[in-house]
This record gives C-alpha cells, structure tokens and sequence, in this order.
C-alpha cells in the first residue's frame, strides 16, 4: 500500500482483513477516507468526524451506531476500530452479524432486550418530530403488543426476528460502499 499506510504494521493489516474480509485494496481506499476524516491528524477519528460520511449523516440511527462501535465510550476511532464499524454495512457482513447490530441498536438500554421504551426511544429517532409523542406511543404499544409473543412485556431476539425479518439486510447495507468511493 505504499507509504501511506505506513502507519499500519502488517499485523494490523492482516487483522483488519480477517476481521473484516476487505481486500487489500478496499482496505487502502478505506485508510485514504480515514486519513481524509482525521483532518488533526491524531490517527484518530471523532463520532462528528464519522458522521460527515454523508450515507451515516443521513441515518437518523448514526449517533446509535456509532456508539455501538465505540465500546470505551472514547469517542476516538482509530482506523482499525473505523474499518470495523464500517464492515458491517457491505455484502461482507453476514445477516446474523446485521442483525444482531440491529438488536443492539433496538435495545438503547443494553440489557439484552428490547422494552416499550427503547422502542419508543428509536422510534423517535427515526420519526424526529413528523409524529407527535401520543401517537408514538400508540404506535409503540401496538408494535409491542404485536411482537410479544410470550407476553413478557419485552421483545427478545428471536421476537424483534420476526417483526424485522428480511428487513434488517437492507436496512443495515449501504451498497457499493467503497467499490463507488462512496468514503
């Protein structure tokens, strides 16, 4: 990749591409973007940084995303942690792994489910302020009452499955993502 990655050793390379599965080429398009993003040249990048690649500041879900992926609660990304996060949006990433990104985006309170509140929680997310609270509430307590199979008052994994379904591939693929130089 010439010099510049020569901030990466061929350890870090050569776990990026078995964590990852991009080759070597998406992996030097993908370090050029985090070189772009990283603009005080920290070796790091910020959630304000992450967000100007424009297909996650159009998602009304990125801050829970991110957040996901920034497991320290650092709010510093290097370029390992940054190819990570951005994995799981290509064909690369198998259903299973999206859909469990999807759960955790779901369960705002991480405890393994989802509640009425964390659903509400999205929902106003992705909503913002086109419904007012009471009728998101209503929509809410229905799409619980729907999805709580076993009347627990919670939605588990294999619950929020059924609901989401074949929707959750779609929803967490941003296609052609470095192969267009979409970063």
């Amino acid at each position: 990749m010439g010099s510049s990655t020569s901030a990466l050793t061929t350890e870090e390379l050569n776990q990026i591409y078995e964590d990852t599965k991009f080759d070597s080429r998406e992996i030097q398009k993908l370090y050029q973007r985090f070189v772009k993003l990283d603009r005080k040249k920290q070796g790091y990048i910020t959630t304000a940084e992450f967000q100007l690649i424009p297909e996650f500041a159009m998602n009304p879900l990125c801050t829970r995303i991110i957040a996901l992926f920034d497991k320290d609660r650092s709010d510093q990304f290097n370029f390992a942690r940054f190819v990570e996060t951005l994995a799981i949006f290509t064909d690369k990433a198998s259903p299973a792994e999206k859909f469990e990104l999807a759960f955790k985006v779901y369960d705002v309170d991480g405890d393994g489910k989802i509640s009425e509140m964390d659903l509400f929680s999205v929902l106003k997310l992705l909503v913002g302020s086109n419904i007012d609270e009471d009728q998101l509430l209503a929509i809410t307590k229905q799409t619980m009452k729907q999805a709580d199979k076993d009347k627990d008052g919670v939605m588990n994994l294999k619950e929020f499955g059924e609901v989401l379904g074949e929707q959750v591939k779609s929803m967490f693929t941003i296609k052609d993502m470095v192969a267009k130089d979409k970063l």
